[in-house]
């Protein structure tokens, strides 16, 4: 059995992103598809080469969170900006909402705080713009034309797909920094330039060394495979 916080410590020293010493307390929070869970281990003892054989200093503890929530409030938002997006798709254009939903994962994947940061997804060419314009026009709601030709999202709409899962990490990483020396960020949305940001910047000044990998999405698998192999 190879714990999953053992396997992400592992990958972040095999990378070369920490080197840890015996006794360091170390939060690693890994922030998920569906949960953030955090725990603080400390270091009792290295492998060879690997990584270190570590025990829990209090029990584990997170939140329901991370990168599907994101995609929720992102879809949520969509609903609020296109009120007859879910209903076109389900009526007229089934792949529309596939379409969208990876043209988003690239977008959130870029989204790094800028304040200048927009971006376009077209309707044009799935008739999603005549179907809203229609929908508007029963309504008695008026927009300019080029309004309907695509969704726009401006930095306040990516903060509000991002912040509260981000406040939600921050606030949980808060409760435990004060009894470790490291804090590793790890897990699918860690990949975030707007999460590191936003992580590094809150706790800017404070003590504790802050690592979040170069491809946090692999800490776990990978470092499993570290692990694995250097007891064979």
């Amino acid at each position: 059995m190879i714990l999953e916080t053992e396997a992400a410590s592992a990958f972040c020293q095999n990378d070369g992103c920490i080197t840890l010493t015996t006794e360091e307390r170390v939060l690693l929070a890994d922030v998920g598809v569906g949960t953030i869970e955090l725990v603080v281990l400390e270091v009792i003892e290295f492998c060879a080469g690997t990584g270190a054989i570590k025990f829990e200093v209090p029990p584990s503890y997170g939140a329901l969170g991370g990168e599907s929530y994101v995609d929720e409030h992102f879809f949520n938002l969509v609903e609020e900006k296109v009120p007859c997006f879910f209903d076109f798709c389900v009526q007229e254009c089934p792949a529309l909402s596939e379409e969208l939903f990876h043209w988003w994962q690239c977008q959130k994947m870029a989204f790094d705080g800028s304040a200048d940061f927009s971006a376009n997804f077209v309707l044009i060419k799935s008739g999603l713009s005549k179907a809203w314009m229609e929908y508007d026009r029963i309504r008695h709601v008026h927009r300019e034309e080029s309004e309907y030709w695509s969704l726009f999202l401006n930095f306040h709409d990516f903060k509000r797909a991002f912040d509260t899962e981000v406040d939600k990490l921050i606030d949980l990483i808060s409760q435990k920094i004060d009894m470790v020396q490291v804090v590793m960020v790890v897990g699918a949305l860690a990949a975030s330039p707007y999460l590191m940001k936003r992580t590094h910047e809150h706790f800017k000044g404070r003590e504790q060394r802050f690592v979040i990998p170069e491809d946090p999405r692999l800490a776990v698998c990978v470092g499993g495979i570290l692990l694995y192999f250097s007891t064979e």
